[in-house]
């Protein structure tokens, strides 16, 4: 098993081709060194994270997919983890935290085996994994 975290520079996804290319050797790596899985880490906007799940299951290796998310103002709605400290409401492009429903939505159909919460605080994960169980149907995890 090994993990496949999202690249950052400042705070911030980096989302171009260098990282697509990076993201793709790693996951070739990790397969020839011998993992049995990939858990692509702290996925939190659609952009980089369909890279990074795009080059893991293109290994052909089981890829388990694991959300990092928060709790909105509102202390109802959840979503992705910010990148940096800016309210989620902000139009801060790819800064800006994602509604957690349309992030799970948008990357449910590229594939995967297990999905779930992680580097979440506790009380959060529950709500979290309500709204996972909406869009993804297979097994879950779930770790603070």
């Amino acid at each position: 098993m090994s993990s496949m975290p999202p690249l950052q520079g400042d705070h911030q996804a980096v989302l171009d081709e260098h990282a697509k290319a990076s993201y793709q050797e790693l996951a070739e790596v990790l397969a020839e060194a011998g993992v049995d899985l990939i858990i692509v880490e702290m996925m939190r906007d659609i952009e980089n994270a369909t890279m990074v799940i795009t080059a893991a299951a293109s290994t052909g290796l089981p890829v388990w997919i694991g959300y990092s998310t928060m709790m909105a103002e509102d202390g109802i709605d959840v979503k992705s983890l910010r990148w940096k400290e800016t309210a989620w409401e902000e139009s801060d492009g790819d800064n800006a935290a994602h509604h957690f429903s349309e992030l799970v939505e948008a990357l449910t159909p590229l594939g995967g085996q297990a999905a779930g919460i992680m580097h979440t605080q506790v009380g959060n994960i529950g709500p979290a994994l309500a709204v996972l169980g909406k869009h993804w149907s297979g097994p879950k995890l779930a770790y603070a």
